[in-house]
């Protein structure tokens, strides 16, 4: 039995040894003889063929047609068309810029989260701060008009750190508040019921 099995490792040795004399063989004619170094087109793969998990070119951004309102004189109204890119988040991106244009400089929606057509604004703390009665009617006009362009919008409520607010300073807020969709007009800003002092 130990001279089968010296045979075998003999064996495997010398086909080993054999193996790699024939690879030093090929070898050495790749490296000697040009013709061998170059692959020959009908063996190339094309273009088509090769299977490319990374674009060649950046994959263009979806985008989206959004408005903001902003004042015209005494008078609210929705701005013309602005394309963004989706990702940027339109519903967020328009209150965003209709808060700016309302001149509130400090305040900023962090997030807007949407369930069954009712919005959630997550505002920083600055919208607490204090408003004029007619600026406060305007800045809850302008959110519910800004967010009646978007149809799965049906009202909103306004939050601070979880919080809903009911109140800005002078109105109860509606919880949820009808959002005010570009068919329907605003003559003057609609005050909500004014709280007790």
């Amino acid at each position: 039995m130990a001279n089968n099995s010296g045979a075998n490792r003999g064996a495997i040795i010398a086909a080993f040894m054999l193996s790699a004399a024939g690879l030093a063989g090929v070898a050495t004619y790749v490296m000697q003889t040009p013709q061998a170094q170059r692959v020959p087109d009908d063996m190339r793969r094309t273009e088509e063929s090769r299977t490319n998990t990374q674009p060649d070119t950046p994959e263009v951004a979806r985008m989206q047609k959004v408005r903001f309102v902003k004042m015209n004189g005494e008078k609210l109204e929705l701005s013309d068309p602005v394309e963004i890119p989706a990702s940027k988040g339109p519903a967020l991106y328009s209150t965003n810029e209709t808060i700016k244009a309302l001149g509130l400089n400090d305040i900023r929606c962090l997030g807007i989260d949407i369930d069954h057509g009712v919005a959630e604004l997550n505002m920083n703390p600055a919208v607490e701060s204090g408003f004029g009665s007619m600026a406060e009617a305007e800045f809850i006009n302008a959110l519910a008009m800004n967010l009646g362009q978007f149809k799965n919008i049906d009202s909103f409520r306004i939050t601070v750190e979880g919080t809903t607010i009911e109140s800005l300073g002078h109105f109860e807020i509606e919880n949820p508040t009808k959002v005010i969709r570009a068919s329907e007009t605003v003559s003057e800003p609609a005050l909500p019921k004014t709280t007790s002092p």
